[in-house]
This record gives C-alpha cells, structure tokens and sequence, in this order.
C-alpha cells in the first residue's frame, strides 16, 4: 500500500485527486496538508489532514519523515494573477521557497525514493507576471530531482475564483452582469477538473513517467464564452470589455509550439454544456 501526501489537498484539484484516490481500485494512505483550519473541518473525502505549511521547512521535514510517503502531490500555491502582481512576495514564499523546501528534503540521501508530482500552469511558458514566473521557477527546481513529473494545463473549469466560478457566484448574488472581458480576441485553454485529477494522478502513479507531460485540451474564445453566460443568465445584458489587467496575456502557451490562439477551439455549444455544468 503507497502512502501519498497531497500539498494543498483543500484546494479544487487536491479536493478531487482525493475523491479519486479513493474510488481506486488499489488502495492508498492518503495524507494531506493545508494552511488553513477552516478547510479542514469540513473536507468531504477520506484522508488524513495536517496543518502545515510548505514554508516553514521544519515543520514540513518533520511531517514528511513521520509520513513516509512514496508519492507527493505539490497542489499548494498562490495562483491568481492579479494578486501576484500585487503581492509578489508572498507568491515567491509559498510557490519557489515553498516547492525548494519540499525539493531539498526529496534530495535527502533517506527521501530520494519520494516522486514528485508539480501542478503547473500554461502561465510558466514565456512568464510575464509574478505567478507563471514563480511557477516556471518551481518547475526548474524539480527537474533536479530523481523522480518528477510536472504536469502542465491551462484554466480549470469551476476551481476557486476562476472565471466559471465568478460567474456562477454573480448567477448566486446577481452581480454577475457587472463581469467584464479584458480584450475581444482573448483566448484560454480550458480543462474540467475531473479530467485535469485523472490526469495527475496517471502521471503520479506510473512510475516509468517522468519530466513535463500536457494534456490534450482546446481553448475557448472568451468572447464567446462571455456571450453565452450573459444570453443564458442575463438576457440582454452585452458583454462588457475592460483595460488590460497587470501581467495579462491575450492568449496562453502550453508550449513554445502550442498556444490557445491556434489550438483546437470549443464549440459553442460544448462551451454552453460547460456553463451548465458549473453554473447550473
């Protein structure tokens, strides 16, 4: 039986590898951490939850010796792009010092059996703001050690305080007609949680895969996603554009060979059935 350590299990995509873990057909330890109290209490899956903190290396060391784990799932991160610009510092503490942290008790002579599993973000390719550079930081640290694997996607449909998740909590409280699109020709790749979980854990768990891996994914033109949520949920309200925000792009890289103004688009109507998912 493996024993697996989750960082940030109460997040979005630590909530659902969990989920998942546990409907495997093998059977797994599964331990995680998180930083914060409150997301524990009321975590709905079976798994074993810390609080600890990836920048407080001691800490974590101590943890990870009592643990033993033979895989790590490195979910812990500050992630949305407008708060790195503002808070640089501290997306520098938790993304690079934190995943260093994690990486030099790895290096350990007693840890380097431990396989490290990155969650990383299409904002690592060709950085322009503060949290793709500190996820392309966190990606070059990992590469050092025997076994890793980092797993790059782009937007998760539905995770905290992504756009989906705006839109369904403006449906909830009605301020969702005030949400406005930087720019007209902008375009992000898109993957469902349940699909960007599978395909962690495949990663995570076959053992012979190591280095980067993406998952096949289209992108959406965010006009078009923005048209449908307002026809669908606001009728008759248009689509509001606003300046650009600090460290935005207009389209992503998933690679320096594919980017979401050329990769395979969604439909209009996989984008509504999408919306309805989520948003209901």
């Amino acid at each position: 039986m493996r024993n697996i350590l989750i960082t940030g299990i109460t997040g979005t995509l630590g909530t659902e590898v969990t989920r998942q873990l546990n409907e495997e057909i093998e059977e797994f330890n599964i331990f995680g951490i998180c930083r914060a109290e409150k997301n524990i209490v009321n975590f709905p899956h079976d798994a074993a939850i810390s609080i600890c903190d990836i920048r407080d290396k001691q800490r974590l060391e101590r943890y990870i010796e009592i643990i033993e784990p033979d895989i790590i799932f490195h979910f812990a991160a500050l992630k949305h792009v407008n708060m790195g610009e503002v808070f640089c510092e501290e997306f520098v503490k938790t993304n690079c010092n934190g995943t260093s942290n994690l990486c030099e008790i790895i290096a350990m002579p007693k840890n380097n059996h431990i396989r490290l599993v990155l969650s990383s973000t299409d904002k690592a390719v060709n950085p322009i703001n503060v949290y793709g550079c500190t996820k392309y930081i966190a990606e070059t640290m990992i590469k050092r050690l025997p076994s890793y694997v980092i797993c790059r996607y782009g937007n998760v449909f539905g995770s905290n305080g992504s756009i989906i998740d705006r839109m369904k909590k403006g449906v909830i409280d009605g301020t969702g007609k005030e949400l406005k699109l930087t720019d007209k020709e902008m375009t992000r790749f898109f993957i469902s949680i349940e699909n960007a979980a599978k395909f962690v854990i495949d990663m995570g768990l076959c053992l012979s895969m190591t280095g980067l891996h993406i998952p096949k994914m289209k992108s959406a033109r965010m006009a078009a996603l923005f048209g449908i949520y307002f026809n669908e949920y606001f009728t008759g309200e248009a689509v509001k554009f606003d300046t650009p925000r600090p460290g935005e792009k207009i389209h992503e890289k998933l690679s320096d060979t594919l980017d979401s103004l050329t990769a395979e688009k969604f439909t209009r109507e996989e984008l509504r059935e999408m919306l309805k998912k989520y948003i209901g």
